[in-house]
């Protein structure tokens, strides 16, 4: 429902339902319509979406468990219970939101360069191991909706929770 496509259009990212109660993140390589699964969902992992790079494959999970209270019903909900992730597709790729230590005129070289227009880079993806490297975008637990990558950027989506007198 949410197949999302690699830059150089090799790989398919999409959402597969794993079991009735939980959905994983699979990629499908087009030329030999083999495929892997990239997650062991906790719940649903779904909305894939390639960095353009070819460096990380982003998606919205549900992986964490922070019950909220409730104050009128005394009990605990998952009102939140969503998150961005980041798997990084080669094994050899240093995990996202560690700082890189660059010296000054090569991150300005960087910065311009970044300007010209370049073909897809060929994105390799290595499958062993590839749910380990799985990290949560150091955001808060929340309602997220979509996702997308952009050159050096990440784009996502959420919304408050809100009452159902509230939608109106």
């Amino acid at each position: 429902a949410d197949p999302a496509w690699s830059a150089d259009g090799r790989w398919l990212a999409y959402t597969f339902p794993d079991t009735a109660q939980t959905t994983a993140i699979r990629v499908a390589e087009v030329d030999t319509g083999r495929t892997w699964a990239v997650t062991r969902p906790v719940l649903r992992d779904r909305r894939p979406a390639f960095d353009p790079n070819g460096r990380y494959l982003y998606f919205i999970g549900q992986r964490d468990f922070d019950p909220v209270p409730d104050e009128l019903a005394f009990d605990l909900g998952f009102s939140l219970g969503s998150r961005p992730y980041a798997v990084t597709l080669k094994a050899t790729e240093p995990a996202p939101f560690v700082p890189v230590i660059e010296p000054l005129e090569t991150a300005s070289a960087k910065v311009d360069s970044a300007a010209e227009t370049v073909p897809p880079v060929p994105v390799e993806i290595d499958f062993d191991g590839i749910e380990r490297r799985i990290v949560a975008f150091p955001v808060p637990e929340g309602r997220y909706e979509r996702i997308a990558g952009l050159a050096e950027k990440v784009l996502f989506t959420s919304y408050p929770v809100v009452g159902t007198r509230d939608t109106d």
